[in-house]
């Protein structure tokens, strides 16, 4: 996940894109983790995250 994320990020800085992300999770078992893995990598290169609630 890790290296998914550190690519959208470096697309993001390629392409000048300095608008926040929209992020989502679905309820399989890994969501929780690999979401909290992409918002580590998101944070760490200074994107602003919108978070979808599980409602």
């Amino acid at each position: 996940m890790h290296s998914i994320t550190q690519a959208i990020c470096q697309y993001r800085k390629a392409h000048s894109i300095d608008g926040p992300l929209f992020m989502g999770i679905d309820t399989h078992a890994l969501s929780e983790p690999a979401s909290a893995s992409a918002l580590e990598v998101l944070a760490a290169n200074g994107v602003e995250v919108m978070l979808a609630l599980n409602q």
